[in-house]
This record gives C-alpha cells, structure tokens and sequence, in this order.
C-alpha cells in the first residue's frame, strides 16, 4: 500500500543522508571566534569522523573558500 511504500522511501533516503559526505548550507553561519564561515548554497564536504559527532556542529570543508572548520548542522541539508 501506499504507506509501505511512502516508508521504504523515507528509509532509504535516511540511509543515503547518514552515508553522504556532501551537505549545501541553508542558513549563513558567521562563527564568533573559530569556526567555519558559511553561505547559503555553499557546497560542503564532510570530513570522515563528523558522521558520527553528535555534538550538533559538523566539520568540514568548503568549496567555494577552500576552507575547514566546525558548523552548525542546523545550518545544513545533507543531500542524500
């Protein structure tokens, strides 16, 4: 039924996002201090061992400055 369905998609959507090393920025991010500065639609690449950081903020690299840092995952839309 449809709602079998609609579940198997939510599932496999989720277990592409918690694999993904990719997320475009949603929201600005001006860090006070250390951090990674960020911009709506940056394209960021996360760093192996932020996948599993539960602390809220995320690590990695942004294309568009070449720059690494900490970010909040807020801030962020993983693309599956």
């Amino acid at each position: 039924n449809a709602d079998d369905i609609r579940d198997l998609i939510i599932n496999f959507l989720e277990g592409l996002k918690r694999k993904s090393k990719y997320v475009v920025v949603i929201q600005d991010y001006e860090p006070q201090g250390q951090g990674l500065a960020i911009r709506r639609g940056d394209v960021i690449i996360l760093e192996e061992q932020t996948r599993a950081n539960v602390s809220g903020y995320l690590f990695g690299y942004n294309e568009r400055t070449g720059a690494t840092g900490e970010f909040p995952s807020e801030c962020v839309y993983v693309l599956p």
